[in-house]
């Protein structure tokens, strides 16, 4: 099996490399395009990434199983959060996402040229852990892009998640949820299931262990319809939604 991950990765990275050199041609014409006409051309890059990320699934032979794509809404901006347990777990929920939605990452991925320039093309905002100056600025940033019609996706624990148990879920920061508070948009809650170890597979050979995942996705939740304790500590009242779509996924 190891053989033929192996190889599947290889594929991928050479698929990825062609599509880096095809991007030299494409930026400058979507640069003209967001001069004109920047809500176009941020669907239309984000629709060129999301068939790249599908390839990517496919090529690695990661097999993924979405239940409850209906309350994921199309042209609404929400706040999405989820469980963070793999670097795949970008490349597993923005091809679902709204139309037009920007990412909150770390800042490690600022290094990775290509991976980089895209997401600054796609509002994409990049949050430093350590430095909660910069982690304001970041979250103002998303709560802008919430108020002009750009869902934000962030993993309000943090960072990715370790622990064996898929249960196992960190804590939800609370700060992360001011994006939809003072943006005034729903949140839609999603769970991801057997992400951990795409990586983890072969220990630390890096090398992606093609599987099958589940990406679940809640009902959106407008925070003024929870209870008044719901809302001053809304990262617990997620978390634990987070975890009992987990707990769905595991008794199917």
């Amino acid at each position: 099996m190891i053989v033929i991950d192996a190889l599947r990765t290889f594929v991928t990275i050479v698929f990825l490399v062609l599509f880096y050199i095809t991007s030299f041609f494409l930026w400058p014409i979507y640069y003209l395009v967001e001069k004109k006409d920047p809500v176009k051309a941020h669907i239309r890059q984000q629709a060129i990434v999301c068939v790249v990320l599908r390839a990517i699934l496919f090529l690695t032979g990661v097999r993924v199983k979405y239940e409850g794509l209906e309350n994921m809404p199309e042209d609404e901006a929400v706040m999405i959060v989820g469980n963070h347990r793999s670097v795949f777990d970008i490349i597993l929920t923005y091809p679902i996402a709204p139309k037009r939605t920007a990412f909150v990452a770390k800042q490690a991925l600022e290094k990775v040229p290509l991976l980089t320039r895209w997401m600054v093309r796609l509002k994409c905002l990049f949050i430093h852990i350590d430095d909660i100056k910069q982690q304001l600025k970041t979250i103002i940033s998303a709560i802008d892009l919430v108020k002009n019609g750009t869902s934000v996706a962030i993993y309000p624990e943090g960072r990715r998640h370790v622990g064996e148990s898929e249960l196992d879920v960190e804590p939800f920061k609370d700060g992360s949820f001011k994006i939809a508070i003072k943006g005034e948009v729903r949140i839609v809650p999603v769970a991801i299931s057997g992400a951990r170890d795409l990586f983890e597979g072969y220990g630390h050979i890096p090398i992606v262990h093609g599987k099958k995942i589940t990406v679940k996705v809640g009902e959106p939740v407008d925070l003024k319809s929870l209870s008044p304790d719901e809302q001053k500590h809304p990262g617990e009242y997620f978390r634990n939604v987070v975890i009992g779509m987990l707990e769905e996924i595991h008794n199917e």
